[in-house]
């Protein structure tokens, strides 16, 4: 029984981890602006995005090596932002802007929490963020 608690909380820590990541990312879009990919103005899709925070600095999200990655200097350096116990097979960037409504995120991440086998669990996790601030 203590061991099965004990796998409980660990993999309650990690997806607290992810939370609190993706809320931390879903926040800086919110009230960021400028979104683009990689290379390409929206609307674009892919596995990085770039905005300007509304403090003026050149953020970037990335999946690199199964983990999500962030830069607040444009992508000269980054910082792993998910728990050494996530693990991101897929992470996807969707950004929309028709012009007539604020431009739109979706970010869509799969993968797995978890360390010890038999305690590793899957997610699949979508999730949209839109600008609340004009450019």
């Amino acid at each position: 029984m203590v061991d099965a608690n004990h796998k409980a909380q660990s993999l309650r820590a990690a997806m607290d981890n992810l939370n609190l990541s993706l809320e931390e990312m879903a926040r800086n879009i919110t009230q960021g602006n400028a979104y683009r990919c990689d290379t390409s103005s929206a609307p674009c899709e892919g596995t990085v995005l770039r905005l300007k925070s509304y403090t003026g600095d050149q953020l970037v999200y990335k999946l690199e090596a199964e983990t999500l990655k962030k830069s607040v200097d444009g992508g000269a350096s980054f910082t792993i932002v998910t728990a050494p116990s996530i693990t991101i097979n897929y992470l996807n960037f969707n950004v929309t802007n028709n012009g007539e409504e604020p431009p739109r995120v979706i970010i869509s991440i799969q993968g797995t929490a978890g360390t010890q086998q038999g305690v590793i669990s899957s997610f699949n996790i979508q999730t949209t963020a839109v600008q609340r601030t004009p450019e």
